[in-house]
């Protein structure tokens, strides 16, 4: 019986944890590749922006989005949990993209919420209907969205914002 060479136990161990990370990082990347394109370059603020708000949408308010009022704001930066919401707009399975369309802000949907992703000049306004079944990414122009539903993640995101105290 030969003995196996301790840089030879070495040298497969490391090779192994090598295709192992990059089997992982693949797979990751694989999960969520359709929202990173759907987010386009605005992804890092999703994921990063060190301001996030909560804005309840109505008929009155001093501010305008998506052409609606925003009747209030409540900061979400500084919550707990707010990294595994962010992480629900990264992950494909939660949308249903075979129904994604793109519409004018007033062809129907009635957003009622939106989060306010933020890094100085750079935003990224996430629409949601009243069920939060329905996710919208409002254009640059702010006169059209892109909009995919959402169901998977719908009472996962209402929960959060109810345990929080964002929403009633």
């Amino acid at each position: 019986m030969s003995q196996v060479s301790g840089r030879l136990i070495i040298l497969l161990v490391v090779g192994i944890g090598v295709v192992m990370a990059a089997g992982a990082w693949w797979y990751r990347w694989q999960e969520s590749r359709r929202a990173a394109a759907f987010w386009g370059d605005e992804v890092g603020l999703l994921t990063n922006a060190p301001q996030v708000e909560l804005l309840e949408l109505g008929s009155e308010g001093e501010e305008n989005v998506a052409g609606r009022a925003v009747k209030s704001v409540v900061d979400l930066s500084q919550k707990r949990g707010l990294i595994h919401l962010r992480f629900v707009f990264a992950e494909d399975a939660n949308f249903q993209w075979d129904q994604q369309r793109r519409e004018a802000v007033n062809d129907g949907t009635a957003w009622a919420y939106a989060l306010r992703f933020a890094d100085g000049d750079r935003k990224l306004v996430v629409l949601f209907s009243r069920e939060f079944d329905l996710v919208g990414k409002l254009e640059a122009d702010g006169e059209h969205v892109h909009v995919v539903p959402i169901p998977r993640a719908a009472s996962a995101i209402r929960k959060y914002l109810m345990d929080i105290g964002a929403i009633g």
